[in-house]
């Protein structure tokens, strides 16, 4: 499964980060090797290759990467490579680059807000498909349920999205939601939000 930053525009300065946790313990912790991030834009073009990440704190890490006016407009992807002697292991992310009036998710009343997910088979590193189910919940400001388990729609193989058209009477302030990607005897769940203003 995959993260998904975003959306920006053009131009923007994209902070890409990933905590990291011992695998029994679920505290942050430092893979002892090696930390890096590789990055390719809309059309397949290398940006980062095994760059290295900087570290903040224990167990967490980042690089910020300056998009330009040119850079090329869609979805972006990549993953981070965390290494511990032997043992590798590899998150996947992507983001939307394109025409949006503020970077980070901000949006207007009246808006219809695209949610998308990206969902990649981490053996492979190909976009995959959930076999059983692809829903989205989402919850307004003062925290009521607005989407219940809502079916996702399919776009690509391993993308899909909601289309939630906003009204000059929804609240403004930060919504929140997730994903629930069901593929049998695994259920995965992928947190966002946005910001609506008046």
């Amino acid at each position: 499964m995959g993260n998904f930053f975003g959306p920006f525009k053009p131009g923007a300065s994209i902070r890409l980060k990933i905590e990291c946790r011992h695998w029994d313990m679920g505290t942050l912790s430092d893979p002892s090797t090696s930390q890096t991030i590789t990055l390719d834009d809309s059309e397949g073009g290398s940006i980062l290759a095994d760059a290295a990440l900087t570290k903040a704190s224990t167990g967490k890490y980042h690089r910020v990467y300056t998009t330009s006016g040119a850079s090329h407009q869609g979805t972006w992807k990549g993953h981070f490579e965390m290494t511990s002697g032997s043992e590798v292991a590899q998150a996947f992310f992507a983001f939307e680059l394109g025409n949006y009036a503020e970077d980070g998710g901000l949006f207007k009343k009246g808006d219809s807000v695209r949610l998308k997910v990206f969902v990649w088979d981490e053996d492979t590193n190909e976009p995959s498909d959930p076999a059983t189910s692809q829903k989205v919940y989402l919850y307004g400001p003062e925290g009521t349920l607005v989407l219940n388990g809502q079916a996702l729609t399919k776009e690509a193989a391993g993308e899909y999205f909601f289309a939630y058209a906003t009204t000059a009477s929804s609240h403004a302030g930060k919504w929140t939601g997730y994903f629930e990607l069901n593929d049998s005897a695994e259920i995965t769940m992928v947190p966002f939000y946005f910001q609506l203003e008046d």
